[in-house]
């Protein structure tokens, strides 16, 4: 009889990253404040269990 071994466990978290344009062209980013400097970042982020994608991308805006 077959033995159902365990999943490896993920390495990475799953995640989404949305890039917004405008009709001019241009992109949002928003600064992400961290120690000292600030860094530009689009939005992204995790998506948590039992969430769709384009739930985790609207949350994340």
């Amino acid at each position: 009889m077959a033995t159902r071994t365990a999943e490896p466990p993920q390495l990475y978290r799953l995640n989404v990253g949305i890039m917004l344009l405008n009709k001019s062209g241009k992109v949002f980013a928003g600064t992400r404040r961290n120690g000292k400097d600030d860094h530009w970042q689009m939005p992204q982020g995790g998506i948590d269990v039992g969430e769709e994608p384009w739930q985790a991308a609207q949350r994340e805006l």
